[in-house]
């Protein structure tokens, strides 16, 4: 892979992922089989985490080299800032400062309880951890710049495990030391243990798994950590209308220390293709990511699935089906780099070509993925700006996103004659977000080719 070369099948895989995001982003309630499993359990929502953070990690390892006459320090400076501003974009996405009320949008940073964990924010500190592993704990026989020596008797790789057997072991002791601490109990006088708990927000589906989340160690140390208010789920065990006393978040701090393997892994993945021919690779790449999806599948006999507590099994299975599907879309999409040639590729090339195009769109939504993300109705800024121009009171809702999803697809298309007002309507979700799909895929496209693509 030549420096400053897109790869294909990472854009791909990154913007399947976005599309996947989006969809069970605004269908989820409506069809809860594709949403966020609400405790235990595996859906199609609980795949988009670990992936992204495999990706950023295969990412990485083109981006984050030490070159010669650069020193680690300066490059981890670079990186830090770079994950200041990761951090800062997702608490302007992610912390409730983009509010759409009964009154209309409203724009409002809440220092007492904007949100301090999301998406973007778990993402900048894990890439922050590996980095610092790769950046400053030593691998066998590397050059002065740090990379790993070429090997002529290549075999299938485990060499380059073995080479970085330390930061493998960094890496795991920092995964071991989140599940450690999610492995603590609460005192037996924490709120969120009480028997008859009270969420702050009813309608929310997992509110019914309250007593789950707020009587884990993961809800009491998030809670104590980051204060009960900037958590993404809240309640208390007094009544309805008392303020919060406990609380739990998805992406909080103590999970986001497990969450460091799947993005470690894609490093190493990212590491592997740039010294191991197409050959070996793929080798490599398949008996990784089957060892690690039947480990994580194995483990299921005494560890759940869990996305919200990130169990290990959990980490495991989406790591291994992540290395999977990169490797079949490096396949497919990569198939005319020059580490990939060879008599697989040439013989693979005519369907990588044909399949390569039908992937294309995905390419350009994964080329400005945070673009996407930030704007789509994945955060909803877009949205959000749109809903400021109204004909009429806001609270009437008279701008151009209600008129589309309430008057035109409910009411005038017909989707909606099934569905009652209090709850999510599939048909015209399924519609509208297609629709809101499609318009990304144009966007993405003029961008990509015109060159332009947003990074923090």
């Amino acid at each position: 892979m030549e420096d400053g070369k897109r790869l294909m099948g990472l854009d791909v895989m990154r913007g399947i992922t976005m599309a996947v995001m989006l969809i069970v982003d605004a269908t989820g309630e409506a069809y809860p089989t594709i949403g966020h499993a609400p405790w235990n359990g595996l859906h199609l929502a609980d795949f988009v985490m670990p992936y992204f953070l495999f990706i950023s990690g295969i990412s990485a390892s083109i981006s984050v080299k030490i070159r010669p006459r650069q020193l680690a320090r300066s490059i981890f400076l670079r990186v830090l800032f770079r994950v200041l501003r990761l951090f800062a974009l997702g608490i302007a996405v992610q912390g409730s400062i983009f509010h759409v009320t009964e009154g209309g949008p409203l724009l409002l940073l809440n220092l007492s309880t904007v949100r301090i964990m999301g998406i973007l924010q778990r993402i900048a500190i894990v890439f922050l951890i590996v980095i610092a592993i790769e950046l400053f704990i030593p691998a066998r026989r590397t050059d002065l710049t740090g990379a790993l020596l070429y090997e002529e008797q290549q075999g299938i790789g485990l060499w380059i495990i073995w080479r970085t057997a330390l930061r493998w072991a960094s890496a795991l002791a920092v995964v071991l030391a989140g599940e450690l601490l999610g492995s603590l109990s609460p005192p037996s006088s924490w709120p969120g243990c009480a028997q008859t708990l009270y969420s702050s927000d009813p309608s929310r589906a997992d509110a019914q798994q309250l007593h789950e989340m707020g009587c884990s160690s993961v809800g009491w140390l998030d809670s104590l950590l980051l204060g009960v208010n900037h958590l993404y789920i809240t309640g208390n065990n007094q009544g309805p209308e008392v303020d919060a006393s406990f609380g739990f978040d998805p992406e909080g701090l103590v999970t986001t220390l497990n969450a460091v393997f799947p993005m470690f892994v894609g490093l190493h993945v990212g590491r592997a293709a740039l010294l191991l021919d197409m050959k070996n690779l793929f080798v490599h790449w398949t008996l990784l990511g089957t060892f690690f999806s039947v480990l994580g599948f194995w483990m299921t006999t005494w560890i759940a699935f869990n996305k919200r507590l990130w169990s290990p099994s959990y980490s495991l299975f989406t790591t291994g089906t992540g290395i999977l599907m990169y490797a079949l879309l490096f396949l497919l999409c990569d198939h005319n780099l020059p580490v990939s040639r060879s008599a697989l590729s040439a013989s693979f090339g005519k369907v990588g070509r044909f399949l390569s195009n039908i992937l294309r769109p995905f390419q350009w939504l994964g080329s400005n993925c945070i673009l996407f993300f930030v704007f789509s109705e994945c955060c909803g800024v877009l949205s959000w700006f749109l809903q400021t121009i109204t004909w009429g009171a806001q609270n009437a809702k008279q701008n151009l996103v209600s008129w589309f999803h309430d008057k035109f697809l409910w009411h005038s298309c017909g989707l909606g004659k099934s569905c009652t007002s209090q709850s999510p309507c599939g048909p015209v979700e399924v519609v509208f977000t297609a629709v809101g799909l499609l318009f990304w895929i144009l966007v993405c496209g003029l961008l990509h080719r015109k060159g332009i693509f947003w990074k923090i």
